[in-house]
């Protein structure tokens, strides 16, 4: 995901994973007593240890690195031989490095978007976003939108890339097509979007593999994280985009391999009592609507809650929008075959990572729903706790977590290396590196990956201000995704240029954070409560002083009207329908006033703002036969090659032969 993305992404809800430690639940006074933790409830005796946590620690360490050299020994050996038998038909320049253009067959494109979706975000996310208690879970109606919309953003990439392929068969990446479609400063502002969402991707995989080494396995976070950064990074360089299709298809096979065992085994060993109907199903903790049921830390197992209702728009609105910024996922539309294989693979794709995510986060429903997760237990392994592999104090104590400490090994080193092909690819549409030699992409490259590298590699993953990232990162993309897409429509060539695209996104901002402030200001005294778990730190009791150390919003200031809006509002749904909105208000604006000009019979009056934003001199009226990277061949998906393109590939706007001026 992008999406996922995203993407994954983004794991986009990871700020309600651990949003409330132990410590400060204590002083919620209307959150009642504090629960014994409970991981093996009645008639289910705990699992007896086949070994200690130093054994389980071994054990992972050992099997993790087999897999991870495996994977980037396969990488780098296939490039080089791929390299000794082709270097005379395939020219291994920027183009080819960031696109493999037209080399991959629907096989391997259905297995790069499913493996290249999915990161170690899945092993953490889903259980928690669904089973969380405190108000925070969604539930079963979150469960269904969180999968769904983490897999269809996938063919909506692969339509949307048929139809940039098809308009302009030379560009290069998502942000290459707006150069050619709105001009110079839109298409550098969307690069910088698309960086930052990408490396908050992958500051996501390195944190969450981190906290999983760290955390579940009792071992040092930063080593994994700086394996698995060197090894993707290595081969990913020395390879490019091919190398890293190639390389998802046997991450994905392990990936596979490694969840039937997963789902055969909770099949098997799940024997937890499941009460129907759970008592105190959805209540608010907050009102002590709980205190008189089995359900103190108010799970709500359907999802009709707020957080559920909210899923219904929220999750479409940030994983669809975070896709959409996010090159890993368009680099499989240049890298197609054909349509066939395109749309035929994001389908396969979409269907893999639907049924992943639901699976996972049907574990975390069923883990609040069977008892198994108390107020004690670390929010990023429900999945574990399902499992019965959690010991009390959150760390592995049965075989099938080192399945999934696999599993997820698999799935970060697919992810990453997908990210990181992605940053190459909006690196090279970069005019200052754009046709120079593929040696600078690799160097810009490496340098964007060492300071990811560094920040991801810190103790047991990264902080909260990190995670807060994933809610700036979505709303920044929702500011913008209608613009972008809306360049794709070809009737608004003569009525939308750069000007009107950089111009909606910015006002959507401003726009968005006048609201936020707003509402910051007049709902004060609840958010600055929920802030300090219920504590009033205005009167700063004895009973919360320790909560009130560090609580955030309790000061009534522009600043933290800002933080609150941008990193701080939990995902509320007005919070992403407000820059959808005025982005696609303005937009239209834009083309009204350009029309309404053109019926009046006089000249435009804003070049840029509403004229065309075509720009025929940047693209010949006749493609060339022939490309730099392929010599007029291409290689389809079982490495043979096919005849060069068709006329309806090489198709040209209309608006290229109209002589219409360029943006300026």
């Amino acid at each position: 995901m992008a999406a996922a993305n995203w993407l994954g992404l983004w794991s986009i809800h990871r700020w309600c994973l651990w949003e409330a430690s132990p410590a400060k639940r204590r002083c919620n006074p209307a959150a009642g007593q504090r629960t014994t933790a409970s991981f093996a409830p009645p008639g289910k005796q705990k699992p007896i240890a086949a070994m200690d946590l130093s054994g389980y620690q071994a054990l992972v360490w050992s099997l993790a690195g087999v897999l991870l050299a495996s994977f980037a020994g396969f990488a780098i050996i296939y490039t080089y031989l791929r390299h000794r038998k082709q270097q005379s038909l395939i020219q291994f320049n920027q183009e080819e490095f960031v696109t493999a253009r037209r080399q991959v067959g629907v096989v391997r494109i259905a297995w790069s978007f499913f493996a290249g979706a999915l990161g170690a975000w899945v092993i953490a996310s889903p259980p928690a976003y669904t089973g969380s208690g405190f108000g925070y879970g969604a539930g079963a109606l979150g469960l269904v939108f969180y999968s769904l919309s983490s897999g269809l953003p996938v063919i909506m990439i692969a339509f949307a890339g048929e139809a940039i392929r098809r308009k302009v068969p030379h560009v290069l990446s998502l942000t290459d097509f707006m150069g050619w479609r709105y001009g110079t400063v839109a298409k550098h502002f969307v690069v910088l979007l698309c960086l930052f969402n990408m490396s908050v991707a992958m500051l996501a995989e390195f944190s969450t593999i981190g906290i999983l080494f760290g955390v579940y396995l009792g071992s040092k976070a930063y080593a994994i994280t700086v394996v698995v950064g060197l090894l993707t990074l290595a081969y990913t360089t020395y390879g490019g985009l091919f190398v890293s299709i190639v390389t998802d298809q046997v991450q994905g096979i392990a990936v596979v391999l490694f969840f039937s065992i997963t789902v055969i085994y909770v099949a098997a060993d799940f024997r937890y009592t499941l009460p129907n109907p759970f008592d105190g199903d959805c209540c608010d903790v907050a009102s002590g609507a709980c205190a008189d049921t089995t359900n103190p830390q108010g799970f709500c197992l359907t999802g009709t809650n707020k957080a559920g209702f909210s899923s219904i728009f929220v999750m479409p609105a940030s994983l669809f929008t975070a896709t959409v910024f996010s090159e890993a996922m368009w680099q499989r539309a240049w890298a197609s075959a054909d349509k066939r294989s395109l749309v035929r693979g994001s389908i396969l794709g979409c269907t893999g990572i639907v049924l992943v995510v639901f699976f996972v986060g049907l574990c975390g429903i069923l883990a609040a729903w069977g008892g198994l997760i108390a107020e004690t237990t670390d929010g990023n392994l429900y999945f574990f706790a399902t499992l019965g592999a959690l010991n009390e104090n959150n760390n592995i104590n049965k075989w099938i977590g080192v399945v999934v400490m696999l599993l997820a090994v698999a799935m970060n080193m697919s992810a990453v290396d997908s990210l990181q092909n992605g940053l190459a690819a909006g690196l090279a549409s970069i005019d200052v590196l754009k046709g120079r030699s593929l040696l600078w992409t690799r160097v810009v490259l490496l340098l964007i990956n060492v300071p990811l590298i560094t920040l991801g590699a810190r103790p047991n993953g990264l902080d909260l201000k990190v995670l807060e990232l994933f809610l700036i990162a979505n709303m920044v993309c929702c500011t913008s995704a209608i613009p972008v897409l809306l360049g794709l429509v070809s009737r608004l060539h003569r009525f939308v240029g750069g000007a009107s695209m950089v111009f909606s996104c910015l006002l959507s901002i401003l726009l968005t954070s006048v609201y936020g402030c707003q509402y910051y200001y007049s709902q004060w005294d609840p958010i600055r409560l929920n802030a300090a778990f219920g504590c009033d730190c205005q009167a700063l009791t004895p009973d919360c002083e320790e909560t009130c150390i560090g609580s955030k919003y309790q000061q009534k200031n522009f600043e933290s009207a800002m933080n609150y809006t941008w990193m701080g509002n939990g995902y509320a749904w007005d919070f992403f329908l407000i820059p959808l909105c005025v982005s696609l208000g303005s937009m239209m604006l834009c083309g009204a006033i350009n029309y309404g000009l053109e019926r009046a019979g006089r000249r435009t009056a804003i070049r840029g703002f509403t004229s065309t934003a075509t720009h025929p001199e940047l693209h010949p009226a006749a493609p060339p036969s022939e490309s730099s990277s392929d010599h007029g061949k291409e290689l389809g998906g079982d490495g043979q090659f096919m005849a060069k393109r068709t006329s309806d590939d090489d198709e040209v706007p209309a608006a290229l032969h109209e002589g219409q001026a360029p943006v300026v």
